[in-house]
């Protein structure tokens, strides 16, 4: 069994690349991979990867609403000692896991949730030494000033920005020391939070706050940093199989969702730019070999349609339609999307991505 080799689709492709077989004949062994079905022999555990995947994340993502709502209500010295406790203990699960095989995608959940953890560390640290009234009685109008109220949320902002920062320097040397590319997740929402709680504190400070259009443009400029982040890091990875690229951009395409989200019902119209906006992600997804654009444009482009007729009030028959053209058409890209990778393939000129879609 341990000598055992399962032919896989980017195998094929990497022969067809190396002109050992052609399209056809890949095409060929693919359906009789797929008649043939899975030998009896060969025990499918894949499930067992996804179980423990599962329960790392629940554990690892799990107490932290319980721990940040005791922040919220004034108690930051504990979560200072719960988020040390969890860090620990999900930093030794993520050893473990990797020590005796059990799975790289439950190591990498494990080490992005002791990093993404260190976000309570940060900010219960500023909130109880820097500012000790960040967090206390934050919603009591009665007993303080408006001049006081304002000057807490602006205390609790920075406090935020602190779990923000520590949050990207805890990911950035937990990669670099255990290797484990999926901590780049926690770095990427660590530098999200941290644009957003720079705008809002930057917005209080000056006695205002951030509005729908405010916010969406913000929201598309974090895209970009982000992204743009991404791709610096691509580059600087690129020779070695350490790649937290992928990671990156998949965390840099959700603020442009976000902003989707916010302008699609603030007026008629709104939801044919963001389905061409969706469509030019999934255009850059095939130019720069991401996957994950792909795959969050046609996840996009298949709700944005039914916004669009619900806005025209065609109907619930109306929406159902745009629904079923909006399929119709992902199923169209993606098709399209697998011939262009094939074609590369045969060209010699596809670069697989060292990746978990790899």
């Amino acid at each position: 069994m341990r000598n055992q080799v399962f032919v896989q689709e980017h195998h094929l492709l990497e022969a067809v690349r190396r002109n050992v077989i052609n399209e056809h004949q890949m095409q060929e062994v693919l359906s009789i991979s797929r008649a043939m079905g899975q030998s009896a022999n060969t025990p499918d555990l894949s499930w067992l990867t996804v179980v423990q995947s599962v329960v790392i994340a629940g554990i690892a993502l799990g107490p932290t609403i319980p721990a940040l709502e005791r922040l919220h209500r004034g108690n930051a010295a504990e979560v200072v000692v719960y988020s040390l406790v969890a860090m620990t203990g999900l930093l030794a699960a993520a050893h473990f896991i990797r020590r005796f095989g059990l799975g790289k995608a439950p190591a990498g959940i494990a080490a992005a949730g002791a990093a993404m953890w260190a976000w309570g560390l940060g900010a219960g640290l500023v909130g109880t030494l820097v500012y000790p009234d960040a967090f206390r009685n934050v919603y009591d109008y009665s007993s303080y000033g408006t001049t006081d109220y304002a000057m807490r949320q602006a205390h609790v902002q920075l406090a935020y920005l602190g779990g923000d920062v520590t949050m990207v320097l805890a990911a950035i040397a937990i990669g670099l020391a255990s290797k484990i590319p999926a901590t780049a997740m926690a770095a990427g929402i660590g530098l999200v939070a941290g644009i957003v709680n720079f705008t809002e504190w930057f917005a209080k400070t000056n006695r205002g706050h951030v509005d729908k259009d405010e916010a969406t443009l913000m929201l598309i400029g974090t895209t970009v940093v982000v992204l743009a982040a991404a791709f610096g890091v691509q580059r600087a990875s690129r020779a070695t199989r350490f790649d937290p690229a992928f990671w990156l951009h998949s965390v840099g395409i959700f603020p442009l969702g976000v902003a989707g989200i916010i302008m699609i019902d603030r007026e008629a119209g709104m939801a044919l730019p963001w389905a061409v906006a969706a469509a030019l992600v999934i255009a850059a997804g095939v130019y720069f070999d991401r996957k994950s654009y792909i795959v969050a444009g046609a996840a996009a482009l298949l709700f944005y349609l039914p916004f669009g007729a619900a806005e025209a009030r065609a109907g619930d028959m109306g929406v159902g339609m745009a629904f079923s053209f909006s399929a119709l058409l992902v199923a169209v890209a993606v098709l399209i999307v697998r011939k262009v990778y094939v074609t590369r393939a045969a060209q010699g000129s596809n670069d697989l991505e060292q990746t978990v879609w790899s």
